[in-house]
């Protein structure tokens, strides 16, 4: 057998084994709304004046990357058993509400939160007839913010309500994901899948966006340090300026859960 020959041969043997693996490979796009509920959240406390001798206290779990999502994803698997996802998530984030009551005021504090997230992972599936079992593991970045808001009623007819809003700075973490997919087609299937995140998030500004006091507005009548507050790692505190009203006020970074465990239903669908 000649040179050419073997050439030739070689040639039709890696051409075929290319062919079969790119036939092997699938490019795919998700589409999955879900809902995630508390996971290590910070504790609170809600209180109830029992009148003038007692006071009872229930605990409170607040977490902020509770709520729904809707997510997006774009996936190409090397085989039938290995790949890689990146997607795209919106937080719709819960609503965690407080309360202090006693016999002469009643105060309402509520946090609720929200964060487009940026999710690349690694897959790792399994082929049962129609039912392809998989699990992913990858990290997060995310962009977001949260609101607390305290109403003060007090037994006289007072009122006082302030909005703040925190965001600014990026929020980093790693998730997990299992589940399945059930094939309808050889280009759609349906799948639903549970999600554990893991994250904090420490923004870097907070700003006092509405404050009124027995229905009038407050805020032309506030300093920016008033309003403002900037977040770092670490600041001096200058005597000289601590009176200075046209600077935001400065604080050291406060990390808040954003993490959750999850549950999403969605399509896929194979382009490749």
């Amino acid at each position: 057998m000649n040179s050419k020959n073997i050439n030739t041969k070689l040639f039709l043997i890696v051409f075929s084994m290319i062919t079969q693996a790119s036939f092997a490979q699938k490019i795919y796009v998700n589409l999955n709304a879900g809902y995630n509920f508390n996971s290590a959240p910070f504790s609170s406390e809600n209180s109830m004046s029992n009148g003038s001798s007692s006071t009872t206290y229930d605990r409170v779990d607040i977490s902020l990357g509770k709520g729904a999502n809707l997510d997006a994803a774009c996936g190409y698997m090397f085989d039938k058993h290995f790949g890689t996802e990146l997607g795209v998530s919106y937080l719709f984030g819960g609503t965690t509400t407080l309360t202090n009551n006693s016999t002469s005021s009643k105060s309402t504090t509520n946090f609720s939160s929200s964060m487009f997230r940026i999710m690349p992972s690694v897959i790792m599936s399994a082929e049962l007839g129609k039912i392809h079992p998989y699990a992913k593991l990858g990290v997060i970045v995310g962009s977001g913010s949260f609101t607390r808001t305290v109403d003060n009623n007090v037994t006289s007819g007072s009122t006082n309500f302030t909005s703040t809003k925190y965001d600014g700075g990026f929020a980093f973490g790693y998730f997990s994901g299992f589940g399945a997919n059930y094939k309808i087609n050889e280009k759609i299937s349906l799948y639903g899948e549970i999600s554990i995140i893991s994250m904090a998030y420490a923004p870097n500004k907070g700003e006092v966006t509405e404050s009124k006091t027995n229905g009038v507005d407050m805020l032309p009548n506030m300093t920016i340090r008033d309003k403002q507050t900037e977040y770092s790692d670490n600041y001096t505190y200058d005597n000289n300026s601590s009176s200075n009203t046209s600077v935001p006020r400065k604080l050291t970074k406060e990390s808040l859960p954003f993490s959750s465990i999850g549950f999403n239903l969605g399509i896929r669908y194979y382009l490749k």
